[in-house]
């Protein structure tokens, strides 16, 4: 159909080119280096190196990718693109390795700044470390791949990847596990019998066959011939080359066809038009689908309808497919497969979910409709009405009280109260006798005084015993009510805290002895008029008296009264101390 790549160029990110061969000469557009390994490894001895010879190929490998786009079939086989340009950016050294993922890091930042020219790359290389799935946010080196291929996209540039030879059928090597990069897998260009590859054998091959050395995984996005490959070598040769090498420049190669014949084709459709048209391909080390590129179909599925104008064809008949790259509304440009999801309550990117993305809280609701975006509230409870709902609503009167793990309860601190009060009560006794939709009793105070919004429940009930928990804040004012059922009705506090825990005790003084000769008495908080209330879980002291120095001996006796106590009780001077020892341990002492 005359289309040979011609007017695009195509970088390729390698061991650079060898111009000298026939088949090669004419192709080179621009070049450079960026390679480390050995300390130094561009051709003038530096590690950087720019302009004409700085890509210099000392190894085979760079040229034979580029032949396998480019070459213009005089002495190796022609290329899938014959007449695209090549930029040759040489990262790997004569020992067909990269010293670091910065080289190539560096090679893709020189290619976003400094040729716009360029549409399309290649890189026909990975790390060594494999990735299960998309890798973007794994790891620092991931991270920087998909700055600068993320970034390359954006600005109208699709990065061909190699997915890597380990014979893994469940990851691959970065870069081709970013996901905005097209990564590339290898199947079998006919049947040449038996091959020993050492990780992996093949007891046959036939034609589209999925290579045993390849690594692919869910979100592998392309098989392309890799097996049994001839192209152009230095020396003005053809040699045959094995690997997914080979096959992401066949995959790099008719993408640049596809943007000679339409030349305002973005990453995306290109993406589109690869995957929705290749010949389906079976991976049997995980028994995946993928498509193998077909160039020419990929190049008709472009005439198919579109009266919307978005780049994506309506489905219709064998030569419109439908599936996942096929327009789900091709009278909306703004619905179509790949664009940006945003938060509208609309299928933005054709893939059968609405908002995806946009529901940090995981309550079902996204974003643009949650009342509460930060916190899990699937009913959307707003009390007060103010548009901000209960879960992260401060200051509405309303504490919030959910389980974080079993046995932990966890509550919001509420604007206006620095204490807390806990109940709990039992699922099995809420009893709504006179149907005003609040229960005769909530349960007792379980927890008074709480300082924290986090309680640890250790009398977790046996199964079928459930028990639920609520909260109220306590003011100057005394304890808040338990607020108000889902009908209005107020929930009854019929047993709160100062019932259950009565009052605490009073001290009105306290006298210290210690033994003169060593002692430096520091008694520095006599005022304090509150003690804990023992023997109910969770219950903590306001205030305790506070005894610091260094004593050989001390007698503390102090006179007290328990309002909750009858009138001959109420001078007591028997109670409990304990004095902390300066190595860390206490010493209990009976006064």
């Amino acid at each position: 159909l005359g289309a040979t790549g011609e007017g695009v160029t195509v970088a390729v990110i390698d061991s650079g080119i060898d111009t000298r061969p026939l088949d090669l000469a004419d192709d080179l557009v621009a070049e450079a280096c960026f390679c480390h390994t050995n300390g130094a490894c561009c051709p003038d001895g530096t590690a950087l190196q720019m302009g004409p010879g700085s890509a210099l190929d000392d190894n085979g490998h760079g040229s034979h990718v580029a032949g396998i786009v480019t070459s213009a079939g005089r002495v190796a086989p022609r290329g899938v693109a014959p007449d695209a340009g090549i930029v040759a950016v040489k990262v790997i050294a004569a020992d067909n390795s990269f010293c670091c993922a910065s080289d190539v890091v560096s090679a893709l930042d020189w290619v976003l700044s400094k040729r716009p020219d360029v549409r399309v790359i290649n890189m026909s290389l990975g790390t060594t470390a494999l990735y299960s799935g998309e890798c973007d946010a794994a790891d620092a080196v991931t991270r920087a791949f998909a700055a600068v291929i993320n970034a390359l996209r954006d600005r109208g540039v699709l990065s061909f990847v190699a997915s890597g030879n380990e014979a893994v059928g469940g990851a691959m090597s970065a870069p081709a596990c970013v996901g905005s990069s097209m990564s590339v897998g290898a199947v079998w260009d006919g049947a040449y019998g038996p091959y020993n590859f050492g990780r992996c054998v093949e007891t046959g091959t036939a034609i589209d066959q999925v290579a045993c050395f390849s690594n692919s995984n869910h979100t592998t996005d392309l098989f392309a011939p890799g097996a049994l490959i001839t192209s152009s070598v230095p020396g003005n040769r053809a040699a045959t080359f094995i690997g997914t090498s080979m096959a992401s420049p066949h995959a790099a190669g008719c993408a640049a066809d596809l943007l000679q014949a339409f030349p305002a084709l973005t990453p995306g459709m290109i993406e589109a038009s690869l995957e929705a048209t290749g010949r389906p391909v079976i991976d049997p080390k995980n028994g995946l689908t993928f498509p193998r590129i077909d160039c020419l179909a990929a190049h008709d599925v472009r005439f198919c309808p579109d009266a919307d104008g978005d780049g994506y064809w309506a489905p219709g008949g064998g030569s419109c497919p439908a599936g996942r790259w096929a327009d789900c509304d091709d009278a909306d440009p703004a619905r179509f497969p790949g664009n940006r999801e945003i938060c509208d309550g609309v299928d933005n990117n054709c893939n059968l979910a609405v908002d995806e993305g946009f529901d940090p809280d995981d309550d079902q609701v996204a974003t643009c409709r949650d009342n509460c975006p930060a916190d899990h509230n699937p009913a959307q409870s707003d009390r007060d009405a103010d548009g901000t709902g209960d879960a992260c609503d401060l200051d509405d009167g309303v504490i919030e009280v959910m389980p974080a793990t079993d046995g932990t309860v966890v509550w919001q601190a509420e604007a206006g109260f620095d204490l807390f009060n806990l109940y709990r009560g039992q699922l099995d006794r809420l009893v709504d006798a006179d149907g005003d939709g609040a229960a005769e009793e909530y349960g007792a105070c379980f927890a008074e005084n709480l300082a924290t919004t986090t309680f640890v429940d250790r009398e977790i009930p046996p199964t079928g015993h459930g028990v639920f928990y609520l909260v109220t804040g306590m003011t100057a004012a005394g304890e808040g009510s338990l607020g108000t059922a889902s009908s209005g009705a107020p929930r009854p506090n019929v047993r709160d805290c100062r019932a259950v825990f009565g009052s605490p005790p009073v001290i009105h003084e306290a006298v210290v002895d210690t033994a003169p000769a060593i002692a430096t008495c520091d008694f520095t908080r006599i005022a304090e008029t509150r003690v804990c209330a023992l023997g109910v879980p969770g219950a903590q002291a306001i205030a305790p008296i506070v005894i610091s120095g260094r004593y050989v001996e001390a007698r503390i006796a102090a006179r007290i009264t328990d309002p909750d106590t009858t009138p001959d009780r109420n001078d007591l001077r028997d109670a409990r101390a304990t004095l902390s020892r300066p190595d860390g341990g206490t010493i209990d002492f009976a006064i």
